[in-house]
Formats: structure tokens, sequence, C-alpha cells
């Protein structure tokens, strides 16, 4: 019915079965259609963890709970996927994408899918590198202004000592409000930085890795392949996902670990 695109039609029936049918296999089973429409047609995510969640509650023996559970857990992750912009640990949002594209590829089969996500990540890292370099210009002009008020004020001060009716014109919680703003964007700076060194070393590396798994594995695809093998041997040369993918292209048992670690 849905393929005909009846979407709405759809709904109405299988609401219309589960409202009649409380609490039995039926029930059960309407729930979980009701899910996969808002889940793969409508990509309303948030009703279908609703109904994928109400499965279980019609009828707890139905032989879609278990599908239903991890499919309700897939939704989720794309809604995290999805709401990133929300203030979260960056290991832990960059893990939930991770987690996302397994979905995608062990219980969906949707490899393209898989690296969309995996290519968020790595783009990401160009985005934090261009933070950094903000940063750091932000803190130089910082550094100026600090430097040019002092000196002005020194100076203001100074005549102030010499001509009692000379108002300064410059006071210290100038000075103090933007060593202030110095002091935070240092702050920021160093957890930015940190966070962009984790992404080089560990993030990207292994998005680029299961990319090239997945080009070589799913797709069959030779050129994706080189290219993606060529990128990691340049940028990553000393990284253990570029050890990990040699191994895999001369179809050795793969080994996360760097050569250095391996002949400890």
């Amino acid at each position: 019915m849905t393929k005909l695109g009846n979407t709405d039609e759809a709904i109405t029936i299988f609401e219309a079965i589960s409202n009649d049918n409380k609490r039995t296999k039926i029930a059960a089973e309407a729930s979980f259609y009701l899910a996969e429409l808002y889940f793969e047609i409508i990509k309303d995510y948030e009703k279908a963890i609703e109904k994928y969640n109400q499965v279980n509650k019609e009828f707890r023996q139905s032989e879609f709970v278990e599908t239903a559970l991890t499919r309700s857990s897939v939704a989720s992750q794309i809604l995290q996927y999805h709401g990133s912009g929300q203030k979260i640990d960056t290991k832990a949002l960059v893990m939930q994408n991770f987690k996302l594209a397994e979905y995608y590829i062990d219980i969906f089969e949707q490899p393209d899918s898989a690296i969309v996500v995996y290519d968020k990540v790595i783009n990401h890292q160009t985005k934090l590198l261009q933070t950094v370099d903000s940063l750091d210009f932000t803190i130089s002009n910082l550094n100026l202004k600090i430097d040019s008020l002092t000196v002005q004020k020194e100076i203001s001060d100074s005549l102030a000592i010499i001509d009692s009716t000379f108002i300064p014109q410059i006071d210290n919680q100038q000075i103090q409000d933007l060593k202030l703003q110095l002091r935070d964007t240092k702050q920021t700076l160093h957890s930015t930085t940190e966070i962009a060194l984790k992404y080089s070393d560990e993030f990207v590396p292994y998005a680029k890795f299961v990319k090239l798994w997945i080009y070589h594995t799913i797709k069959n695809d030779s050129l994706k392949v080189d290219s993606i093998f060529t990128d990691l041997n340049e940028n990553f040369g000393e990284n253990k996902y570029t050890f990990g993918a040699n191994l895999l292209l001369k179809n050795e048992k793969v080994l996360i670990i760097t050569p250095k670690e391996l002949t400890e």
C-alpha cells in the first residue's frame, strides 16, 4: 500500500488495527509496521521510536519485539546525529556518529549512508582547524588592545599627576575586562586544539579506514580504495589505521596498532 503512495491511508489502517486489538499479537504487529512507515517513508524518527516502543507494550512475546528495540535504538542515534549542535562532549558525539554508521552497515545494509556519516566526521576537522586559527587571531588582537590601552593609561596617569584638572579617559576596568576575555579565549583555544588533535590522531584516520573497508569489501571500488589509501599514507603515515589499511589490502589479518607497537 505504501509503495503505491497511500501512506496516510496505511497509517489510518494500522492505527485502527492497533486501537481495536489492544494487548494482542496483531496490535504489536500493526505498531511495528506503523513504526516502519514513520522511519522509512516519513522520516519522523521521534514518532517511529514511539511506535517501536509500543510493540513490546502491546505483546511482549511478539516476534517483532527484538527488531523493534534495535530499530528504536537506530532512530535515537539518527536523532542525536541530526541534533548534534546541542551541548555534548565531543568524544561522545563522535562515538554516536560512529555507532550510527555501524547501524547503517550492519543492520540496514546501507553503506552509502554510513559513508555520509563518516564524511561528516572527517569534514568537521577542517572546521576545528579554522576555529583554532580564528582563536589565535582573536588572542593576538586582544594582546594588542591590552598593550595599547596599558600604554595609554600610563600616559594618562602621568598627565593627571602633572595637571590636576586632567581627567583620565582610560580606567583599569577596561583593561581587566579585556584580560578576562583573553583568559577565556585562551582556555577555549586550548580545549579546541586538544579536540583537533584527537580528530587528527584518532577520529579522522578511523573514519577513513572504515570508508576504505567499505569500498574494498562491500562496494569493490578500487579507485576509491586507492584514493583513500594514498590519503592515509600521505597524511597519516604512522597512524595505526593506516597500518591496518595496509594489512587489509594485503589480505592479511588486520591489526589496529602502529608498526612501532608491533615490534615492541
